[in-house]
């Protein structure tokens, strides 16, 4: 019985993820989802927490093989999503299992069903990571030491460089949903205010709120973005939740409207997106054997590649990446393959 009950759950999973597509959908969070974990190092759910409801103007509904109709809240293709709410009120909570909804849930979890397109990635800091020849031109340019930003290398990435490199590989390598935390991202990486803007003119990074719809309209991509300490977003969202007491609302009209009292408008930014050139990316690394004991770092030769900041490697031993890095082979970035190594 249990044994079926694993398989049903799987298959049922498997059978939405595929159905996102033809509703125009990228993610989906079923209704009585229980989103928050026991503690950080635990990956049960939290006992008595409150279960998920989506908002009625979002809510949609599919059917599955075994289970039948399931409703639940739908976040819709080619969309900008602010996700607003106070500290501790679920908001990034509910960013987390997006960012694991490319994988099944077993039964008991909780997250069963919340499901995202495969190509969903995470995207965050990470001060001092290593970036080589990625073309991050569209967020900093114009550096004072004249380098060349359009095939970028650094040992050394600063938080909002490393966010830039991120967000564009994200981009090559197929991702269809991009999740983001302010509380994870460099501050100027997302805004710069209009005092700043004036203090400082001749500012080498162009801030992701100036860029993000010209990103989200040329790339076909979904932005979500967990905020709650700066409205600039707000003018070019398509969607607007809030976290209430761990009850999700739609308030984009309430905040459209709120934008049209404050005479808040979508940044003037000459710049227009444009999406990265496809690259590939050989193996093996040079080091020779490869080894992983840890969730978050993989030996290769005598050099130890740090992943604390991949936030969708959730299994304790990532022996396939490990061994596919250790494999002789070329990669085509673009391929829709984001989740190829994310085991």
């Amino acid at each position: 019985m249990h044994l079926a009950q694993h398989v049903h759950t799987v298959e049922d999973q498997a059978a939405l993820r595929k159905l996102l597509p033809q509703h125009g959908l990228v993610a989906f969070v079923p209704n009585g989802a229980l989103l928050p974990r026991a503690s950080g190092a635990s990956d049960q759910p939290l006992q008595g927490s409150v279960p998920f409801a989506s908002p009625p103007t979002l809510q949609t509904a599919l059917s599955l093989p075994h289970r039948g109709s399931i409703s639940g809240m739908g976040l819709r293709q080619g969309q900008v999503c602010a996700c607003l709410g106070g500290g501790f009120h679920g908001k990034s909570t509910f960013l987390a299992a997006l960012a694991l909804g490319a994988y099944n849930h077993v039964p008991g979890d909780g997250r069963e069903f919340v499901c995202t397109t495969e190509q969903v990635a995470s995207i965050r800091s990470e001060d001092g990571r290593s970036i080589q020849h990625v073309d991050i031109s569209p967020f900093i340019a114009n550096l004072p030491d004249k380098s060349d930003t359009s095939s970028f290398s650094t040992s050394n990435a600063s938080g909002s460089t490393s966010c830039a490199a991120s967000l564009m590989e994200a981009l090559e390598a197929g991702a269809e949903l991009l999740v983001l935390d302010e509380d994870t991202v460099a501050s100027n990486f997302l805004v710069r205010d209009r005092a700043m803007q004036a203090l400082v003119p001749n500012e080498p990074i162009t801030p992701l709120v100036a860029q993000v719809r010209s990103l989200v309209d040329t790339a076909g991509v979904t932005l979500v973005l967990v905020c709650g300490s700066s409205s600039a977003f707000l003018p070019c969202a398509d969607t607007v939740l809030q976290m209430d007491c761990y009850e999700m609302k739609d308030v984009t009209q309430k905040a459209q409207q709120l934008c049209k009292t404050l005479s808040m408008e979508p940044w003037n930014s000459t710049p227009s997106f444009r999406a990265p050139s496809l690259r590939e990316l050989k193996f093996p690394l040079p080091g020779g054997k490869t080894a992983t004991r840890h969730r978050n770092v993989i030996h290769i030769g005598d050099e130890a590649l740090e992943l604390h900041a991949v936030p969708q490697l959730p299994n304790e031993g990532n022996r396939d990446f490990a061994q596919a890095l250790g494999k002789r082979a070329t990669v085509q970035c673009g391929s829709k393959g984001i989740n190829r190594f994310c085991v």
